[in-house]
């Protein structure tokens, strides 16, 4: 085994690890404060914070307009996706097609069985 070799197999973990420390990093700096032990929350570590959030009378509104303003989006993104790529396939400008109609260029490539680069 040459030196180059064993060093590359631990460019995944290297990778890994990188990519980890700042989500690391920000998922300690959520917590700690949030359960006092950053100083933040006046009264020290504990659970006063979680209890106040949970006697906030918004939360439920809060947390339903996030969920579906998440999944609205969502949808609409994959809607407009699905659409954007729909027209693209289905233009004139495919290869084999010159100034034939989208239904029967269509219809030729699919009995050609041509392999689509994408």
């Amino acid at each position: 085994m040459t030196a180059t070799g064993g060093l590359l197999r631990q460019v995944p973990r290297l990778t890994m690890g990188l990519l980890a420390v700042p989500v690391l990093a920000g998922t300690a700096g959520t917590l700690l404060p949030a359960f006092g032990v950053a100083g933040l929350v006046p009264g020290g570590p504990g659970l006063t914070a979680f209890h106040a959030l949970w006697d906030w009378p918004g939360l439920a509104g809060a947390v339903w307009l996030s969920l579906v303003t998440g999944v609205a989006s969502t949808v609409l993104a994959l809607a407009i996706s699905l659409g954007l790529v729909a027209s693209l396939i289905g233009g004139a400008d495919l290869p084999g097609c010159s100034a034939c109609c989208r239904r029967s260029c269509q219809c030729r490539m699919r009995r050609q069985r041509l392999v689509w680069p994408f």
